[in-house]
């Protein structure tokens, strides 16, 4: 990531988990010119790539000594120029590219250098997915303010009850996490000083239990739209979690449907505003427009500003409350999925007539509903192995339940509210069979 900014590129993160499709359909999309990986991540997907550039640091690093050592020259370098690309989960079936501008980051982090006490003595451990825009605040913070940066491996991320000894191991002071994390870990970590919660709903429960004194703990908000958190609570076990107020240099505002304000405690979209909203979705000039708008009802002064689609209302006090979607899209473990490209999948078997997915809200894991076609069942494990090759692991349904059909609202839409408990476990067989699927 440093040598792509300073060769005055923008980079392009990937989770080293997601299948080669996705890959293949990135690189084309964004017009990548070229795939840095390794030797591990090629040994699983490197048949099914597509003809890309590829440099792989295990076998490659050698041929950089070929390459001047003086720093290259990026004249003219502008603080609209594209920084990096994350690709979120799309309603259409394919993903899409949020262009992330240098001005946009930099907002960001002087904002985050604000509220955050972090200096050169923390330590900050980095445990979010490169794909997902709160590694953002775990890099690029921590290297703004000197400190260290460890970086979480899979054994430490995938630790269990050993997470909280090896963190304080390692002597972490700062941790960023989804809640969902932490929920698991049965320990305290006594050295942790700053913790961060961020990337979906946290609860009184995981708030309460996680303040302790000399530990300051946030409750955060924002879209990738809007660089990385938008909105920031210090928690105290005293008093309602919110997602709190603006964070320095955004204008966060809540509007109903016509763009006005909303007063008291009426419900209304978040709208985003500043430096730190993004350039736009590549290459989807439609969505752009219709996500990313310019007003001067506010103060006269025409500003641009991000839709999130998500609904919030005004607590007394002036913080804001996150009250859900204006979609169907959701958030497991901090990763945006928009569950209507799972469901798009799920439909091109054969065997399924209808399909619905939601978040299982208890256990934060995804769902699968479908209703079958008539005169054909459903091939689990061969449903299991497509959505396996297709979707990152994160937007994988836990459990596949056939119901005979799905609820509905008066409009005719999907009632997930009305869906039963998720019952049956969808496992993944090492046995390939072929299935009739149009993907």
């Amino acid at each position: 990531m440093l040598a792509v900014l300073k060769a005055g590129g923008a980079y392009i993160p990937l989770d080293s988990e997601i299948p080669a499709d996705r890959v293949n359909f990135i690189m084309q999309d964004s017009n990548a010119k070229i795939l840095i990986t390794s030797d591990e991540i090629l040994e699983r997907i490197d048949s099914q790539l597509n003809n890309h550039l590829i440099f792989n640091i295990d076998r490659q690093l050698s041929e950089l000594s070929n390459y001047p050592t003086t720093k290259p020259e990026t004249q003219n370098r502008k603080p609209t120029d594209l920084c990096y690309i994350i690709y979120t989960s799309g309603t259409s079936g394919m993903p899409k590219g949020v262009l992330l501008e240098h001005r946009n980051v930099l907002t960001y982090i002087r904002g985050a250098l604000e509220i955050y006490p972090i200096t050169h003595n923390h330590r900050a451990l980095q445990g979010f997915s490169v794909s997902f825009d709160a590694s953002v605040e775990e890099i690029w913070v921590t290297f703004a303010a000197g400190a260290t940066l460890v970086v979480g491996t899979f054994d430490i991320m995938r630790s269990g009850d050993r997470f909280s000894s090896i963190l304080n191991q390692l002597n972490i002071t700062f941790l960023s996490c989804a809640p969902t994390l932490l929920s698991m870990v049965k320990e305290d970590i006594p050295g942790l000083k700053i913790l961060i919660f961020g990337g979906e709903v946290c609860s009184t429960d995981m708030a309460h239990r996680w303040c302790k004194p000399g530990r300051l703990v946030y409750n955060t908000y924002g879209p990738t739209e809007a660089a990385v958190i938008a909105t920031y609570l210090v928690l105290n076990p005293d008093e309602e979690v919110t997602i709190g107020s603006q964070l320095p240099g955004y204008d966060v505002r809540i509007v109903n449907e016509w763009l006005q304000p909303v007063g008291g405690e009426e419900e209304g979209e978040i709208l985003i505003g500043g430096d730190c909203v993004a350039r736009g979705y590549l290459n989807r000039d439609e969505l752009t427009a219709s996500k990313f708008i310019e007003t001067d009802r506010y103060d006269g002064i025409l500003r641009r500003y991000y839709r999130a689609g998500d609904i919030a209302r005004y607590a007394p006090n002036g913080q804001i409350r996150f009250v859900g979607r204006l979609d169907a899209q959701v958030k497991v473990r901090g990763f945006r999925v928009e569950l209507a490209e799972i469901e798009g999948l799920l439909l091109k078997f054969e065997s399924i007539q209808a399909a619905a997915v939601t978040l299982d809200v208890p256990t934060q894991q995804l769902a699968a509903f479908v209703v079958e076609t008539e005169g054909k069942t459903i091939n689990r494990e061969g449903i299991a192995e497509v959505l396996r090759l297709k979707l990152p692991y994160y937007m994988i349904p836990s459990t596949l339940d056939v119901v005979p059909e799905l609820p509905l609202t008066t409009s005719q839409k999907i009632d997930r509210k009305r869906l039963p408990a998720p019952q049956i476990p969808l496992s993944f067989s090492a046995k390939r069979e072929i299935i009739v699927c149009d993907t």
